[in-house]
């Protein structure tokens, strides 16, 4: 669809809607008003405090400091920084083992509440971060490291240049950021061409695109539709920066793509960038976008990642409502970096489409209070995996852990090679099965050899185990073999004598499989796992090869709520930490938009802080009223006279005001106050009311 096209036409649709009604989410109803126990954070002084620790090259003790120099040179002749994705990781300890969804965000987050990160101890941290930027290998993307190929994963790959655009509207004049943003937008454009149908909407019904084929690549386990989410915004931006109609002409297909979804395309963080374009769109430019559906999606469990959304539940006793999780992993996994995402993705919402207010204060009152179960010191060592470290070196509990369970969840790994009664070790041990399976050299390789007529394996590890309320074994692993048929058994027991039970047979697949077995949860001792051939290889043929990648035994018990990760508590890796730079380095989103009022349980959020790229606009803030009693709340005006229009009433409320106003809030309702220069001319344009030529109320009546 062509600018010229787009005419204003869902105000005068909305306006009828707006005012008092205000839209309901099944998910955000099933919260409470106010969260219990209440306990919000600073969460600005998180942020200073997460940058002081990480940005620290002087800081001392186990696993510090945090940060160090990049001089790889990648991609542009600027020095760059690198922060690890957990604490400890031995993996990233410098040159370009980082991430950008850690590293940019650290800096963007920092951004977001007064600090600037263009000139922070003579450093431009911004600045290094156009090294994401892969342009040594002819991508022209911005990529989550400085040298990264395509085709793995939609969000891995279309994230950054998200995070970079972020960038970009807080530093618009920083190195070669415009033209990256061009270049960025065309390379788009092409993947939205080559993924087109005839009636030009692309089909994201897919795991990832390869720019180096320029198609669609598919790993057979999972597809990430909602990456059209991402792809709208983005071109959105960029015509907002350029002007130009073809980068909204790619926006409006990929939002075409999302209307005619069946199924809710949820898959990670992508998809609330979608519902908040569909509210802006529709505000600025008069396009009829599904808010409601796409907003929904963005609770609701996923059909795209099975019971993927929001949390709506206390875990332990505790209100967990808010958090964005896996549902039903382990009944709730939630995780620091998708929440905090979430809600300033989805807060400039409300500036856009004024019926979602209450509903967008109180999911974000909520996930701002569970939040704080993301730290240390929400818990005491018993409810979290890495407590050594963090009581220790993490003082002001700054450093988030990667997420949050319901239910404890932790792994056992392999304690020993036991015994190999036929093959041999080809290379590695036990230890080697404790690292995840993406990281080498983390595999232990096990070989047939000769045994009569053929060569055979049988190889047993040991285990130490205790009594849970759920036991699963795990294993990555990958198989070599001269036969389709042939592969390798996996069987437990609890003598080395056996009896062995069978768990699963291992075969060779393209797609690297994991394998999972449930174990009886009373199980307590030593845990004897056997891998053998199913198959002997034939005397005269290349003797088969099992890799064993990870392998741990995963169990559950009755701790709730549970502060880990996936690096101790999820797959046995060798990082010695759950606590996760890659989630911590986000807070910023959302201390940027939170603020305590002088009303416990009552907060002010900024609707304009993370409405990126945006029109002209005067402060504007959220109010949502939990209480079941009307609460007087301080508003701080400045010294400069302000009238104070409230988006939702469509009106002026306070004229004149100074310094401090106090308005009343009726119970469970909220407000939208926007500050407007006191005596503005204000005109209409279409549904729109305009305060000296901006816009204050996008559908007034």
């Amino acid at each position: 669809m062509s600018l010229a096209r787009a005419i204003p036409i869902t105000c005068a649709l909305l306006a009828a809607a707006l005012g008092a009604e205000q839209a309901k989410l099944d998910r955000v109803e099933q919260m409470p008003n106010l969260p219990q126990p209440y306990a919000m954070r600073d969460w600005k002084k998180v942020a200073r405090d997460y940058d002081a620790l990480a940005f620290n090259f002087g800081a001392r003790g186990q696993y510090l400091p945090l940060i160090w120099w990049d001089d790889t040179k990648h991609n542009a002749p600027l020095r760059g920084f690198g922060l690890p994705s957990y604490v400890g990781s031995p993996y990233q300890t410098g040159d370009d083992t980082h991430e950008s969804i850690n590293c940019m965000a650290a800096v963007v987050g920092a951004s977001l509440v007064g600090i600037d990160k263009a000139n922070q101890g003579g450093h431009s941290f911004a600045a290094m971060c156009q090294r994401y930027f892969n342009r040594d290998n002819g991508l022209s993307l911005y990529m989550n490291r400085v040298v990264h190929g395509t085709g793995g994963s939609f969000w891995y790959e279309t994230y950054p240049s998200i995070l970079f655009a972020h960038l970009l509207h807080l530093y618009p004049n920083v190195g070669e950021f415009r033209q990256q943003l061009r270049l960025s937008a065309d390379r788009m454009l092409g993947a939205i061409r080559a993924l087109a149908g005839p009636d030009g909407v692309p089909d994201f019904n897919h795991t990832a695109f390869d720019y180096a084929k320029m198609a669609p690549a598919d790993n057979s386990r999972w597809k990430e539709p909602d990456a059209a989410a991402g792809y709208a915004w983005f071109l959105y931006m960029a015509h907002v920066k350029t002007g130009e109609a073809k980068y909204l002409d790619g926006a409006d297909a990929c939002m075409r793509f999302l209307e005619k979804h069946p199924t809710n395309p949820f898959y990670e963080i992508l998809l609330p960038y979608g519902a908040v374009l569909a509210a802006r769109m529709n505000a600025e430019i008069g396009r009829s976008y599904d808010v409601h559906k796409l907003l929904s999606w963005c609770f609701d469990p996923s059909a795209a990642r099975p019971d993927w959304g929001v949390v709506a539940d206390k875990w332990g006793g505790l209100d967990a409502s808010g958090l964005s999780a896996g549902l039903k992993d382990g009944g709730g996994y939630a995780f620091a970096m998708n929440t905090f995402d979430a809600v300033a993705t989805l807060a400039p919402l409300a500036r856009y489409d004024a019926r979602y207010a209450r509903a967008i204060g109180k999911y974000i009152l909520n996930a701002a209070n569970a939040a704080r179960l993301f730290y240390a010191n929400a818990h005491d060592d018993a409810h979290q995996s890495s407590a050594a470290w963090a009581r220790q070196f993490d003082r002001s509990s700054c450093i988030a852990y990667e997420g949050c369970r319901k239910t404890g969840r932790l792994s056992d790994k392999a304690a020993a090679d036991f015994t190999t009664l036929a093959g041999r070790i080809a290379s590695g041990d036990f230890r080697s099965t404790h690292a995840r399976r993406e990281v080498p050299p983390a595999a232990e390789v096990l070989e047939e050899t000769p045994d009569g007529d053929a060569a055979r394996l049988e190889h047993i590890w040991t285990f130490e185990v205790k009594k849970a309320l759920t036991r699963y074994f795990h294993a990555g692993v990958r198989c070599e073999t001269s036969s389709p048929d042939a592969g390798f058994r996996f069987s437990w027991a609890m003598k080395p004598e056996g009896p062995f039970k069978p768990m699963f047979t291992a075969k060779p697949r393209p797609d690297n499989p994991l394998y999972w077995h449930g174990l009886p949860a009373d199980l307590d001792g030593t845990l004897y796992v056997k891998a053998e051939s199913t198959h002997p290889t034939p005397k005269g043929q290349k003797p088969a090869r099992l890799t064993v990648d990870v392998l741990f035994s995963l169990y559950e018990f009755g701790r709730s709520p549970f502060a880990m990760g996936d690096a101790v508590g999820g797959h046995g890796s060798p990082i010695p930490t759950d606590l996760g730079l890659y989630g911590s380095s986000h807070v910023g989103y959302l201390a940027a938009v939170v603020e305590k009022t002088n009303v416990e349980g009552i907060l002010q959020l900024d609707l304009v802080k993370t409405d990126w790229h945006h029109a002209a606009a005067y402060p504007t803030f959220l109010y949502y009223n939990p209480h079941p009693e009307a609460k007087q709340v301080e508003i701080a005006v400045g010294p400069e006279p302000r009238d104070l229009y409230d988006a939702v009433a469509h009106g002026f409320v306070v004229r004149g005001a100074r310094g401090k106003a106090t308005l009343p809030l009726t119970p469970d309702a909220a407000r939208i106050l926007v500050l407007v220069p006191a005596n503005a001319t204000m005109t209409r344009e279409e549904r729109r009311a305009i305060a000296n030529g901006t816009v204050v109320d996008y559908c007034r009546p």
